[in-house]
């Protein structure tokens, strides 16, 4: 997907927030908790070497594909160290909290050419068929069972024949929800889209 064809951002962006409790409140409704981005265990969001060890791929893998990282982390550490690595891909890194100025400078004084959008995995501003690899890492756990199922029924609408979503971890329960949920078995199943469980190793 050419970069100049990417999306509007889906929120306003503005330099302060004029109403947080406002903000706040329809961003719930919506089902997006504002600043998770701050979440992370490590600082800055993980790296390339964890999505492999933890999605079990060779970044090799990558080279000219289209890439969606959906929920990014603050220092997009992903997307600049897969370009670190001299593998050439066209990668988005997506998060509803590139709303906010501060999170988007962070971002990109982190790495200046990054392709930021800001945008809710439930609602992802793309045509189908966009992306040949999708990663989701360490997003389920601030997600509601419900948007969880939404957002993977997006993931499957922009995936391209025969691309591969990476979500996890997710955890037994949610697992069974999105399994047990039919009319997210048929969107996948229209789209051509099997789900492979793995365990992975608590120690990861």
């Amino acid at each position: 997907m050419p970069m100049e064809n990417l999306p509007q951002n889906l929120f306003k962006e503005s330099e302060e927030d004029k109403n947080p409790l406002k903000e706040k409140l329809e961003a719930e409704k919506i089902g997006y908790r504002k600043n998770t981005i701050e979440e992370y265990s490590i600082a800055g969001g993980r790296g390339l070497s964890a999505y492999e060890k933890f999605f079990n791929f060779n970044r090799k893998e990558l080279e000219g594909m289209d890439i969606l990282d959906l929920g990014a982390g603050a220092e997009v550490k992903f997307a600049k160290e897969i370009e670190q690595s001299g593998i050439k891909t066209n990668i988005v890194s997506l998060s509803p909290d590139f709303a906010e100025l501060r999170h988007r400078k962070k971002a990109l004084n982190s790495y200046p050419e990054a392709k930021l959008i800001t945008a809710i995995g439930q609602e992802l501003p793309f045509k189908q068929e966009s992306f040949d690899r999708i990663f989701m890492y360490h997003v389920c756990e601030h997600l509601s069972l419900e948007n969880l199922v939404k957002v993977i029924a997006e993931i499957a609408r922009v995936l391209k024949n025969g691309g591969r979503g990476d979500i996890g971890p997710i955890l037994g329960f949610q697992y069974e929800k999105i399994v047990n949920d039919k009319n997210l078995m048929d969107i996948l199943q229209k789209n051509g889209i099997k789900i492979n469980e793995e365990i992975i190793p608590s120690e990861i």
